[in-house]
């Protein structure tokens, strides 16, 4: 059959579907971008303005950086991308978690933090925190939902791959203690998972950077390691991680800095590879994570960056310029000599510049995926792209952007995210919504898109998801949530809520001898914040509590400030209505309904 064909068959069918508005089992590809606020797209301009500096970049520059050029995730929000069926639909009032882990906690369980135990990042050292295998996640669903198909027609069980950045366990990338966490995605429904544990470039977990990194390679039969390095010269043969690590290794040794060993372009050619092998009658479920624009801040191949791009980069006024493939922030180029002769400012600049590059990388790696996917698999695929986060403060615009509410913090900067469905459901054309969504939310959603039954996969577990499917069909549609809650907080053992924080005071962690935990340890990652429809309350722990010794001696209980704001009148969160506590009646009645739903959901 012509392609032509297919696509025009294929899409008579998800016409007819959407006006009914009946179930279909489609294809799912869930892609996860790291690091990326909604500053950082044009899509949403936040960071629009009269004037934008320009290559040399030399010295203090008087004006923003421009947006990193994203034409594969513009066309997948305008409905426009090719062969891909149906519409496009941006979310303008998504959100996640305030760091990563945490963020795909929630997204693959349905869960926030205090039910599925992730409240914090941990690349390994400390805790050695992971998710619980007794959490049903997305891959269960669609393959427990189902009963097993006894006739032609019938829904059938899902495959599902996992591919890029895991870090739903914390450890390291080969421990001696739990080397069963190399199978950790295949134990939660995976049938195949090649990625990494956590981030690449963390000493204790992955070290390197995004070409010297080490892939572990997982089925329900086999697990083994790939290291890839660049190198003076070429070499494939064995590896070991350690003395301690026995898992059977491969190293690919390359000499050049290319897309063969590049973290984006490898977790794309692995994902391709394994979506067209599956039977044409077999839904795939296929979870994708890019690692990159995360930290290292590296220039990925060139050839993933358009013309412009590349001229900008290799411009020899750029303060340690001009800049080559596989140079890191904070270093000078070896591809030739700069004439920039005023490097005030050139950290901050290089940095910004290295991560838009990598975003644009990253955009062209989702336009190959896509692209590359058999044309009839591509044609009856919905394409979820979230992020994990905000933007991270150091990659912040500073002429444009206060850069210490970033990823990390409660502020909108570092909780509100980008947000694209496309596919056969979504009416034709370019949608816009700001119906408040949770990435918690597409669990169920994908329960509803594909017909998988909650109650057959996750029978007896509380879910905080709530489905969106009726802003994918009908995207004018009102919101079903009414509210948001966001968290973070350190995980040393089980979440046991009292009065002043998620852990009992004094309590010696289980899992790691001798370490103790007050209430709670961190003051950086414990928070958290609850909007509705307008006002926003957060609450931000400014001081540790302390456990005093001897036994009996009373503790002394951590601290909070709340911060409350109105985001239809003050989107950017300047103006802080908490003073006005007690003394403005209808200030303190929209604080003290806040304030009781968060106490209600964190228990304290």
């Amino acid at each position: 059959m012509l392609l032509a064909s297919v696509l025009a068959a294929a899409g008579a069918g998800a016409s007819a579907q959407q006006r009914s508005g009946a179930r279909i089992q489609p294809n799912v590809l869930l892609i996860t971008l790291d690091d990326v606020g909604t500053d950082k797209l044009a899509m949403y301009g936040e960071s629009d303005a009269p004037q934008y500096a320009q290559a040399p970049y030399c010295g203090i520059l008087a004006h923003p950086l421009p947006y990193p050029p994203t034409p594969s995730l513009d066309r997948l929000a305008a409905g426009s991308f090719p062969g891909l069926l149906g519409g496009g639909l941006r979310f303008d009032q998504a959100y996640a978690a305030p760091v990563c882990c945490v963020t795909r906690g929630a997204l693959n369980t349905g869960r926030y933090g205090l039910r599925n135990g992730l409240g914090v990042v941990d690349d390994g050292a400390g805790y050695r925190k992971r998710m619980k295998n007794s959490e049903v996640l997305i891959a269960e669903l669609l393959r427990q939902g189902f009963a097993p198909a006894t006739a032609p027609g019938a829904p059938r069980r899902y495959r599902c791959g996992a591919f890029g950045k895991w870090h739903m366990t914390g450890l390291a990338v080969c421990d001696p203690v739990r080397t069963s966490d190399f199978s950790h995605p295949i134990l939660n429904g995976f049938h195949v998972f090649k990625g990494t544990m956590g981030n690449p470039g963390v000493a204790v977990s992955n070290p390197g950077d995004h070409y010297d990194w080490t892939q572990v390679l997982s089925t329900p039969t086999s697990v083994e390691l790939l290291r890839r390095e660049v190198g003076a010269s070429a070499f494939v043969g064995p590896f070991q991680f350690s003395a301690a690590c026995t898992v059977p290794g491969t190293l690919v040794r390359t000499t050049s800095y290319s897309p063969e060993s590049f973290t984006a372009s490898v977790t794309r050619a692995d994902a391709v590879e394994w979506i067209n092998a599956q039977p044409s009658a077999q839904p795939y479920f296929a979870y994708v994570n890019f690692h990159a624009p995360h930290f290292p801040y590296q220039l990925p191949p060139f050839e993933l960056l358009s013309p412009a791009t590349r001229a900008a980069l290799q411009d020899p006024g750029n303060c340690g310029g001009p800049y080559c493939p596989g140079q890191e922030h904070g270093t000078a180029g070896n591809c030739g000599s700069s004439s920039c002769g005023n490097l005030s400012g050139c950290p901050s600049t290089q940095i910004r510049l290295f991560y838009s590059a990598m975003l644009e990388a990253v955009d062209t790696e989702i336009g190959n995926l896509l692209a590359q996917i058999d044309p009839v698999k591509r044609a009856n695929t919905m394409v979820f792209i979230v992020s994990d986060n905000g933007t991270p403060g150091a990659v912040i615009e500073p002429l444009l952007h206060d850069t210490g509410r970033g990823k990390g913090t409660m502020y909108e900067s570092g909780v509100r995210i980008p947000m694209l469905v496309a596919g056969p459901l979504v009416p034709r054309g370019a949608h816009a919504t700001e119906a408040l969504v949770h990435v918690v939310d597409v669990w169920r959603t994908l329960a509803d898109v594909t017909g998988a039954s909650e109650t057959r996969a996750a029978p007896l577990q509380p879910l905080d998801s709530i489905s969106f499917r009726n802003q994918l069909v009908r995207p004018g549609s009102p919101s079903a949530r009414t509210e948001v809650f966001t968290q973070g907080f350190e995980l040393p053992g089980g979440y046991q809520p009292t009065e002043v924080g998620p852990y009992e005071l004094g309590c010696q962690d289980p899992t790691t001898p001798g370490v103790y935990v007050w209430a709670p340890q961190n003051t950086g990652e414990h928070g958290r914040s609850l909007r509705d429809a307008r006002y926003k309350l957060i609450v931000i722990q400014t001081a540790p509590g302390q456990e005093s010794l001897p036994a009996g001696t009373p503790d002394t209980p951590p601290q909070y400030r709340e911060e409350l704001y109105d985001l239809l009148l003050d989107p950017g969160e300047t103006n802080d209505l908490a003073p006005l506590v007690g003394t403005d009646p209808g200030v303190t009645a929209v604080r003290d309904q806040l304030r009781a739903r968060i106490t209600q959901l964190s228990g304290f």
